[in-house]
């Protein structure tokens, strides 16, 4: 139910999630007025006591995990970016290096970026993807600067995509990291939980004027389900409902292949 929710478009997501939130206060509700008229006597206003413990846990983690996941976007966005400039810097350092082993770096850079376009972008878009592998482009970059450099250019050529090839494979494992690092599961029930909680704690202290009720719950149910879209859209992001593009790669093979 959550991968289904997290594919869909932005406005998709924020929409089913205030249905669900809407679905619940209105059961939350109706249940509330049915607990008051059972138990007239009961003075439920002494909940408020415990409301606010709940609301502040509930506020802290909804926080945390709003920042988590911006952050955690910005990281794969920029491990992304940094892999494809230090792709493009390793294609046009080949010019130092001789023309067979230039032709087999442009070779090697254009096979990776296939092969992250290909392979790797599904292997992030999984839920728990298994372990990445080694690339064949890089493995070939590497083989066509293994020779003994003959001129001071050609040595500079040499250092300079062997510095630019480990900046590339962290670069990539950065990338990967973060495309497995979501929320847990035991994170979403208890928001879940805490939210029902708050919900009803809500609905029965002010179960006295039904339509106060009506609008705090209300209120409450719009309030969690913006940072809750928010933490469920930035969730994945190479296949959530903000995704991070392709273009950056695609421009550079397309620039590479001409």
């Amino acid at each position: 139910m959550l991968i289904f929710i997290q594919e869909q478009s932005q406005q998709c997501i924020f929409l089913i999630v205030i249905s669900i939130a809407a679905l619940c206060a209105a059961v939350v509700l109706c249940a509330a007025r049915l607990a008051k008229a059972r138990f007239a006597d009961v003075t439920f206003a002494t909940m408020s006591t415990a409301i606010v413990p709940m609301g502040t846990i509930l506020g802290l983690i909804l926080g945390f995990l709003t920042q988590r996941e911006w952050e955690n976007f910005d990281a794969a966005s920029r491990a992304l970016y940094q892999e494809t400039t230090q792709l493009n810097q390793i294609a046009s350092a080949s010019s130092l290096l001789p023309e067979s082993s230039r032709n087999r770096i442009l070779t090697g850079v254009k096979e990776h970026i296939r092969h992250v376009l290909d392979v790797e972008w599904k292997l992030m878009s999984a839920e728990y993807a298994s372990t990445l592998y080694r690339a064949p482009g890089l493995a070939a970059i590497k083989s066509a600067i293994a020779f003994e450099p003959n001129t001071q250019s050609e040595r500079l050529g040499q250092q300079f995509i062997l510095g630019a090839l480990s900046e590339v494979a962290t670069a990539r494992m950065n990338r990967f990291r973060s495309s497995q690092t979501q929320v847990a599961p035991i994170v979403w029930a208890s928001i879940i939980v805490l939210s029902i909680l708050l919900m009803i704690g809500i609905a029965l202290t002010l179960s006295g004027t039904f339509t106060v009720a009506i609008c705090a719950v209300a209120l409450f149910a719009v309030t969690v389900s913006l940072p809750l879209s928010i933490i469920v859209s930035f969730d994945r992001p190479f296949s959530g409902g903000v995704t991070i593009a392709k273009d950056p790669m695609q421009e550079l093979l397309k620039y590479l292949s001409q």
